[in-house]
């Protein structure tokens, strides 16, 4: 018999679409669909919210050379094992926020319940991003087809040996390993990104999210005027960026796009 948690799991796990690119490299298809897991966290300040981590599990990442290699340390090429997480948290047995990964745990999405985009008595949808296998919101589903996954308990088991770089093939490999840890174990802190310690890319978009909260962008924004503000913002670490870097990871990772979302009136909070 299925549990209250099981059921929630079952009922609200998110659905994945995606779109075939031009580029063969960059494809995301059913075949590199390793399955859509999730785990259960509760509350320990707060008896009546849980958070359902749902990581959906890819067999292979690829990507091409972009402006996100120079600040991650990363080699363009392929590896085995990418994973997505998307935290759902709940009061009770109703949804109220999803928080998901919208560029490899560097930047955090956030939607707050109820919305249009997010229900209470439906599940989110996203697409799937091919820059590190982000997700996006999927506003409008033209075109985009469905990942289709069941949703699995992920066993302490399971997640010990991603940590440890285990494959789909049940071998293992140093850049296969999952590597958050802490995010997983508490997730009910101040999430700004998925990782552990945040790298230069995730404090250029904290500065990204804080700088169109400050000035309540409402719709889409010029990249080139968004780099100028956080330009402003960024003291002694204005060496480590020029003014086309930032632009180049305000339009390669759909920043805009994922700001007009959370600007537009019908997205926001009832």
């Amino acid at each position: 018999m299925a549990t209250k948690y099981e059921t929630l799991a079952i009922k609200f796990a998110p659905e994945l679409y995606y779109k075939k690119p031009r580029n063969p490299f960059q494809n995301i298809t059913p075949k590199d669909m390793g399955g859509l897991y999730w785990h259960l966290v509760k509350n320990p300040q707060d008896k009546t919210e849980v958070c359902i981590q749902y990581i959906a599990f890819f067999k292979q990442q690829r990507w091409v050379p972009s402006v996100f290699d120079k600040f991650s340390g990363k080699l363009p090429g392929e590896h085995p094992n990418d994973y997505v997480p998307i935290f759902l948290y709940f009061k009770g047995e109703t949804p109220v926020r999803a928080v998901f990964d919208v560029c490899h745990y560097e930047a955090v999405g956030e939607i707050d319940a109820p919305s249009p985009m997010f229900p209470q008595d439906e599940r989110p949808q996203f697409h799937v991003r091919n820059f590190y296998r982000g997700v996006l919101p999927l506003e409008d589903s033209k075109g985009y087809s469905l990942l289709k996954a069941v949703p699995t308990p992920l066993s302490r088991d399971l997640l010990a040996h991603w940590w440890k770089g285990l494959t789909s093939s049940g071998s293992y490999n140093e850049k296969a390993k999952l590597i958050i840890k802490k995010k997983l174990e508490s997730p009910f802190q101040e999430m700004k990104t998925f990782r552990d310690r945040a790298g230069k890319l995730g404090f250029i978009f904290d500065l990204l999210y804080k700088s169109a909260e400050d000035v309540k962008v409402k719709g889409p924004q010029d990249a080139s005027t968004m780099a100028s503000r956080v330009e402003r913002q960024l003291g002694n670490k204005k060496k480590d960026f020029s003014h086309r870097d930032i632009v180049d990871i305000i339009e390669q990772s759909g920043v805009p796009e994922y700001l007009a979302l959370r600007g537009s009136r019908k997205f926001q909070r009832i």
